[in-house]
This record gives structure tokens, sequence and C-alpha cells, in this order.
């Protein structure tokens, strides 16, 4: 790497600079000094919904290609952002490319309190009639790479920074598409993963050990390894949540806290943080050794009550976002095996079972119990009595080619993808494709198991349920598709127009008329998957259906507001339809689905 692409790559590793970012875009795009604005002006945007999750913007520069006009944008985002807010800032992005006559732009999404950001490419997306006739333009796509401090740049690097050695520096925007292909990253990810599966199977084939166990417990080297891997990499979504290593006993507590502490509790409990806790100058720090040996559960439950309420609690999504490296380095300075000291009582103590306040003695901190099978031992094998010592090497090593080295390379994102916005990420919808591309051939034809691309499925689970709602309600195909796929958009510019005085709406007349049954038709809906796989199609249609209910409750505020809704009834209501409770009772009530591959059913399970 030269010297100006490791000051780059350094710059993607930061908080966000703004003058390193400008220096950076204009660079990458090979911008002339006369196609970089002189006089930036910051513009606040004035509709309602913008207000909310965006402070400003800086136009930066209008960047020709010869074809097409791309603007660059730096947006300042609100410090809170609401469910809604990629929604509102694909919107606004999309009135800066009318504004401004631009095809496409390049943005950077920062906020002040965050040290991660965003670089985004958006660009217009058209519609046409059957005979090519362009008919409008559609909300606009965002591909977005997540960079900043403590985000894997490797991706961002590898992909991005090619801008810099396309030959004679005339970007076009065919180019700058080509370095925001999410398949590209798929694909790339997809390839090394296979590579660490097959030398992880190579090794249990030679290891006695394993082949006794496997033998015994009637399972070969690719079921293991390939139930492995996929518990590794759900690993990698679990603390990308935030939701692996989240304190509750704290290893250290100042002098003052600690007298506050004692003078809240009883004799019992004075006692026991006594015990564990030893006094070193002005602060009082956890004996970890003591704790590991303390065989009594309810002694160690007992501790654990002491902070439950206390601010050493912290809550879920606060985990160590590194955790897995972490756990790692532990085993490795404890001269340990991985696998069988660390992994396989993280898997079957950890996140399969359920224990006094979610504690881990192990890792001392909070770990979620997941009831999936995914966490199950594979045919219920003696995992406490079994040691197949796979070498640590294969998991971290010098060389930087084991599987949580090449793991660490890549961005995970738990957000499942979106058709209007996608991460230059690895996402959960990766579990999916891992499994059923990692069938043999004999496998894929038996069982019928094959990826199904995810613009397909998006497709296919909004025409099932327009023609599901054409027949339960009475609205027309094109309208109730057309709120399916563009709702979103439709709902913003409806919510500002009637807030700030517009009588006239978006929404076609028939859903407006018959938005409550709409609704009570989406909350009755049943779906049945029967050949389930991953989980593709459930997760479509969750996505889905809650989009749909959450733009629905926006309209069911404006019906109350202008007095068409009883405001009273609706105001009860309105209390369970955040996004949480929608999907929470869409998962409840809608989706049923099954499969001959009881692994498969855990992923789209732990999906869900």
């Amino acid at each position: 790497m030269n010297n100006r692409n490791k000051g780059y790559a350094e710059l993607l590793r930061q908080k966000f600079n703004e003058e390193k970012y400008i220096e950076f875009i204009s660079d990458l795009l090979n911008l002339e000094e006369h196609e970089i604005s002189k006089n930036v002006k910051e513009e606040i945007p004035e509709q309602k919904q913008f207000k909310e999750s965006i402070i400003n913007y800086k136009y930066i520069a209008k960047y020709n290609d010869k074809i097409n006009l791309i603007g660059v944008f730096i947006i300042k985002l609100s410090e809170k952002t609401s469910a809604n807010a990629r929604v509102s800032q694909r919107a606004f992005i999309a009135t800066l490319l009318n504004k401004y006559g631009l095809d496409a732009a390049m943005v950077a999404f920062y906020q002040t309190n965050e040290n991660h950001w965003r670089i985004s490419f958006v660009k217009k997306e058209l519609n046409y009639t059957e005979r090519g006739v362009k008919l409008s333009l559609s909300p606009a796509k965002r591909y977005s790479y997540l960079v900043g401090e403590g985000e894997s740049i490797h991706t961002a690097q590898e992909y991005l920074l090619k801008l810099l050695d396309i030959q004679n520096r005339r970007i076009t925007l065919l180019d700058i598409e080509n370095v925001f292909d999410v398949e590209k990253v798929t694909n790339s990810f997809f390839e090394a993963y296979k590579e660490k599966y097959l030398e992880l199977k190579e090794y249990l084939d030679e290891n006695e050990d394993f082949k006794t166990e496997a033998e015994k417990y009637d399972f070969t080297s690719e079921e293991f390894a390939k139930k492995l891997m996929g518990q590794i990499v759900f690993l990698y979504f679990l603390q990308k949540k935030g939701w692996l290593g989240v304190q509750l006993i704290p290893e250290e507590i100042s002098s003052f806290d600690y007298k506050e502490l004692i003078e809240s509790l009883d004799s019992v409990e004075d006692n026991l943080l006594e015990e564990f806790f030893e006094q070193k100058d002005d602060r009082y720090v956890l004996d970890k050794s003591l704790l590991k040996l303390t065989s009594n559960l309810s002694k160690i439950n007992a501790l654990t009550d002491i902070f439950v309420k206390t601010k050493y609690n912290k809550p879920w999504g606060n985990g160590d976002k590194k955790f897995v490296r972490t756990i790692f380095y532990k085993s490795k300075m404890e001269h340990k095996n991985f696998f069988d000291e660390y992994l396989e009582p993280f898997f079957y103590t950890g996140l399969n079972s359920q224990r006094d306040n979610q504690y881990f003695l192990l890792f001392n901190c909070k770990i979620p119990f997941l009831n999936g099978g995914l966490f199950e031992p594979i045919n219920n094998y003696s995992w406490e009595s079994a040691n197949f010592n796979i070498p640590n090497e294969l998991f971290y090593n010098d060389n930087k080619t084991g599987i949580l080295d090449i793991f660490d390379l890549y961005n995970f994102t738990i957000d499942e993808e979106e058709p209007l916005e996608k991460d230059i990420a690895v996402d959960p919808e990766m579990l999916g494709k891992i499994f059923e591309n990692l069938l043999d051939i004999k496998d894929r034809k038996s069982t019928g198991s094959f990826y199904t691309p995810r613009d397909i499925v998006h497709y296919m689970c909004q025409e099932s349920i327009a023609s599901y709602l054409v027949n339960k309600v009475n609205v027309e195909h094109d309208e109730i598709i057309n709120f399916i796929k563009y709702g979103e958009s439709i709902t913003q510019t409806d919510w500002n127009n009637v807030y700030s005085g517009i009588e006239s709406l978006e929404i076609p007349k028939s859903i407006w008329d018959n938005i409550l049954d709409i609704d009570a038709a989406l909350l009755n809906l049943k779906i049945c998957d029967p050949a389930v796989g991953s989980g593709a199609f459930p997760l479509g249609m969750l996505n889905e259906i809650v989009r749909l209910r959450d733009n629905i409750s926006s309209y069911l505020i404006i019906q109350r507001d202008l007095g068409i809704l009883d405001s009273e009834k609706l105001l009860n209501e309105q209390r369970m339809r955040d996004v949480f409770n929608l999907k929470l009772k869409c998962i409840q009530n809608n989706i049923y689905a099954v499969d001959l591959e009881s692994s498969a059913v855990d992923i789209a399970k732990l999906r869900l």
C-alpha cells in the first residue's frame, strides 16, 4: 500500500473529520479545483421530518462524468435517531438530487456523538411503462460503507480505494456503482468462509478423538464443521448488536461507590461483597480467581443480585463489539484450548441455557439465552468430556489466516437488507447463503436447497401481500403495490403536507378510505413456507408487513388529528404499535414454516 492509500486508510479508521474527508473525496473522484465549492454554505432542512433527524448539510461539489452529474455532500445527523431515520435520510437525499439536478450523489453521514460514520452512494431509480416511457422517480437507493473507530475498513480499502487506480483518473458513474456493489463483498466473504470450513473439516477428518465421538453420536465432520462455522459467524452478529460481554459484576468499584453500596445492603450481602472485593488504594477490585473457584452457584447468584439494580448492570447493547477476539486472547494468555475450554462452554452453557440474571461466570459478564438449536450440541454429543483439541492457530495465528482473522476483516451488520438500503457488509442473510451453498451437489439435488437472490425475495413477498390485500380489501392492485414499495416516502410526504397545512394527499383514496381494514387484514394474515431453508422468505414477509403497518400507524394518527378516528381508542392502541411490538406480533401470529433440515430451521429462528 502506498503512502497516499495508507493515509486514507487511517482516515477511514478515525472519527469523521470534515477537512480530511473533503481532501479524500476530491482525490478519489479526481475533482478539478473549480469543481470544489469555495463557499460552502450550511443549509438546514425545512421539512418537519428532516428536522428531526438532520441538523444540516454541506454541498461540496458537482462532478460531471460527461453523461451524469454526481453531487458530493456532507450531512450532519441529529444525535438522537428514530426508527425511521434511514427513511428520512434517503428521502432528504432524494430532495437534494432534485434540487441540484443530479443523477447521483456521494454522501458522508456523521453524528458528533458517534465514532463511526457512513460513506454512501445514492442514485436515482427510474420507473418505466411497458413501452419504455419514463413515468416518475422512485425513492433513491442508498449503498453505504460503515467506517470509523472500531469498524473494520478492510472492505472499504479493498473496493472503495480502487477508484484511485482507474486509468486516466476519469471516474464514471458506473465505476462508482461497481465499488458500492454489495454482492462482490458477499461473494468474497463466502469464498473465504468456504476455505476456512474446508480447513476445519480436514483437521477433524484426521482427529482420532473426534472420529470416535462422531461415530458414537452419529454425525460427520461435514455436519460438525458447518455447525461450528455457523455458530462462530452468528457470534459476530451478536457482538455487533452489543449483546456479548455486557457488564453486571464490575471488575472494580471506587471507594465512594463501595461505601454507598455497603450502606444499602444487609449484613449477609455485606459479607459477600467483602469476600469477593479487595481494597487497593482508593478502589475495590474484584478477585476474579476466587470467583472462578467458587462452586456455590447460590452464592454467585446472590452476588449478581447485589448489582442488578445498580449502574453497574449495563443494558443489552453495551457489550464488547470485539468480544470474540477478546475471549480468544484470554484463552491464549491462560494457555487454554480456545474451542474445548472457551467456545464449547460459551455455546452450550452460555447461549443455550437460562441463568439467573443471565450472568455467565466463565467470562464475568451477561450472556443472552438464545432459544434455538444452533447452540445445542450436535446430536447431544458429550461435549464436556470430549477433547477435540482443535488448534488455536485454526482460529487466530501470526499469519492472519485463521477463522477469526478472516472474519475480523469484514464489517457485519445486524440489519436485514431492505430493497432501498444496502450496507456494504455481511448481513444475517449471509447465513442462508452459507447454509445453502455449502451443500454438496448430491445434497443440493436431494433437498432442493437453493439460494434465492434477495431481489427476488423482495419481489415475491411484496406481490404476495398485494394479492392477499386485493382479495381481502377493496383496493386496486397497482395502488396497493405502490404503497407497499414506496409507502415510507408517500407517508413522509403526506405527514409533512398535513402538518404544514397542505390539504392534498399522495396516498390513493382507496387505501386512505380502507386503512383500518388493510391493517386488520395484515394483523390476521397467515404465512406458511413449506421449505423454509434458512428463512429468507419469512424474514422478507416480516419486514414488509412491519414496514406496511408502521406506515399505517402514521395515517391512523393523521386521521385521528383530522377528527376521522376516535382519539381515545387510537391512543390506547398506539402504545402497542411501536416497531418492536409490530415485529413481535408478526413473528408470534403470522409466520409459520417447516423444513426437513433442522439446522436450517435453527438459523431461520435465530434470524427472526
